[in-house]
């Protein structure tokens, strides 16, 4: 009976602890938006490629979680049959959750690389580091508590370590490991913002892998700001970045035009991958401005440099 007691009672704390917990990690805002399976048209990705893309971050990024969270696992969960456009992360234990829902796969603008990039996001709220998210008041948990720190890497943060170390890790090391899916094909982004991804990338590196990889997870980032965008009217475009200036860190959701900029400064970094992020020192393995950078670096639309 003892045993049963003390299970129940774990059940129950995860549960809290989970709808507690979760809220602040969702990848874009909660929203109305969904897309059932049996609603599709055009666009998207199938169950296929929705398991072969997380198969594959999932084999790749499990080395990674374990050796930046002192031997913790990744698991991933995928809810191919809710039609939410969103996803989330978790921590519990030894555990580093990040949940997909199948609605974001089926977005009509979803491909391989945005889903990839959408994973790295939630992976980022574990690993990324400074700036997180801070505490949320346990009185009321839609107020946070200024000068704390949460277990999660604000959204900004969280967008940055995406293409600037996670995005690169998928397709370099899935490489190696025969596992990465050939890139989306590129006639599905706006001609414009293609070209102007190429002509920024091919100046910023030498290396053919590099330029690739990076005009890759520019548009990923592209993409996903403008699937953000289904959530204001702001336009997105990599050309005519924000000119918005932060008067301090803002840890959440910035909008669709800002975190296009964040996913494209990332991509633009030239520090490697392999380098990893100090999660105190958010100038340590990045480009920033006291580092003497002035591409690849965090934009002031939500970012204060420390």
């Amino acid at each position: 009976m003892s045993k049963l007691i003390g299970l129940l009672i774990s059940i129950l704390f995860l549960s809290s602890f989970h709808v507690a917990h979760r809220h602040h990690t969702f990848c874009f805002p909660e929203n109305d938006m969904s897309f059932p399976e049996n609603g599709r048209t055009s666009g998207g990705l199938s169950k296929e490629e929705f398991d072969l893309v997380l198969d594959e971050f999932e084999a790749i990024m499990q080395f990674e979680v374990n050796n930046v969270e002192n031997g913790a696992k990744l698991v991933v969960e995928r809810l191919w049959n809710n039609n939410s456009v969103n996803a989330y992360a978790i921590p519990y234990g030894i555990y580093r959750q990040i949940t997909m829902f199948g609605g974001l796969a089926r977005h009509p603008e979803m491909t391989s690389d945005v889903l990839r990039l959408v994973a790295c996001h939630e992976v980022g709220h574990h690993l990324a580091g400074r700036p997180y998210w801070p505490e949320r008041n346990p009185s009321n948990p839609n107020l946070y508590i200024d000068g704390t720190e949460s277990w999660a890497s604000s959204e900004g943060e969280s967008d940055y370590y995406a293409s600037l170390k996670c995005f690169r890790h998928l397709v370099i090391e899935g490489q190696s490991m025969n596992l990465v899916i050939a890139g989306p094909d590129v006639n599905l982004y706006e001609p414009s913002e293609y070209a102007y991804a190429e002509t920024m990338c091919n100046a910023q590196f030498q290396n053919s892998l590099d330029k690739k990889i990076c005009v890759r997870a520019s548009m990923a980032g592209y993409t996903a700001g403008r699937v953000f965008k289904g959530f204001s009217t702001q336009p997105v475009s990599l050309k005519t970045p924000s000119t918005s200036v932060v008067s301090k860190t803002d840890f959440k959701h910035p909008t669709g035009q800002c975190r296009a900029d964040t996913y494209f400064q990332g991509a633009l970094c030239e520090v490697s991958y392999r380098n990893r992020k100090d999660k105190d020192d958010p100038n340590y393995n990045t480009c920033s401005t006291k580092n003497g950078d002035k591409i690849g670096i965090r934009p002031t639309c939500w970012y204060k440099p420390s």
